[in-house]
C-alpha cells in the first residue's frame, strides 16, 4: 500500500481517501496498471467521488475490510477497517490472545493509518485475530480479521541410515508454512516416497 496522508492505495487496488471534504469531489481519479513482465500499463475510465453533507447524525458503516489478510515474515501488512459515519468515528483495534481482547498499542514498526491498522516488518508473533471496533456519538460497528503472517523454509537435508537402524526427523517451524515436504526412503533396493503437506 503506498499513502500520501490523505490517500492510500491497497495491493487490490483500493483507494481510500480519508476525511472526505466537498473540494474532494472536484477531482477526477483512475486506476493505472502495470503489468510485472510485459511492463504493459493500462488505465481505467475517469471516476468521480460524490460527497454530500449529513444534516442528521449517522452510525458507523464499514466499507472496506477483509476476513483474512495474508503476509509473508517481514512483509509490510495492513488490516484495512474504512468507515463512513457522522459524527466523525474513532477507530479502536485490540488483538485477541487466549481469550482476551488487548488493545493494540501503537509504536514505531504497529500504528494506525487512518482507520487501517499497519505492520511494519511482520512478525510470526502478529500472527492472530484482530478486532477492529468504530464508535461514534450515536452508533459502533466491530469486525473481525485474521492476520497470517507465512514463514517460507528453502532448506534442503539429507539424512543417512544404516538398516536396521531407524531414524526419527522432528521438524519444528513457527508460523504458519504453505509448504508440501517430501521424504524418500530406501528399502529394497527401491525407493519409496511419503510427503507431507
Amino acid at each position: 500500500m503506498s499513502s500520501g496522508g490523505k490517500y492510500s492505495v491497497f495491493p487490490t487496488g483500493k483507494l481510500h481517501i480519508r476525511e472526505a471534504k466537498q473540494q474532494d469531489g472536484f477531482r477526477s481519479y483512475r486506476c493505472q496498471t502495470k503489468h510485472r513482465l510485459t511492463g504493459e500499463t493500462k488505465q481505467s475510465s475517469a471516476g468521480q467521488l460524490i460527497v454530500t453533507e449529513s444534516h442528521s447524525t449517522v452510525p458507523p458503516r464499514i466499507t472496506h475490510r477483509e476476513e483474512e489478510v495474508k503476509v509473508q515474515l517481514g512483509e509490510i501488512a495492513f488490516l484495512p477497517c474504512a468507515a463512513e459515519a457522522f459524527p466523525i468515528p474513532t477507530h479502536r483495534w485490540y488483538k485477541q490472545e487466549s481469550g482476551r481482547t488487548n488493545p493494540i498499542v501503537p509504536s514505531q514498526r504497529v500504528f494506525l493509518m487512518g482507520g487501517t491498522l499497519v505492520f511494519r516488518r511482520a512478525i510470526v508473533m502478529d500472527s492472530g485475530k484482530y478486532v477492529c471496533l468504530v464508535n461514534n456519538s450515536v452508533g459502533q460497528e466491530r469486525i473481525e480479521t485474521e492476520l497470517i503472517v507465512v514463514v517460507t523454509e528453502n532448506t534442503h537435508s539429507q539424512y543417512f541410515v544404516t538398516p536396521p537402524f531407524a531414524a526419527i526427523i522432528t521438524v519444528h517451524f513457527l508460523g504458519k508454512l504453505e509448504k508440501k515436504y517430501s521424504c524418500n526412503h530406501l528399502k529394497d533396493d527401491a525407493i519409496a516416497n511419503m510427503e507431507m503437506q
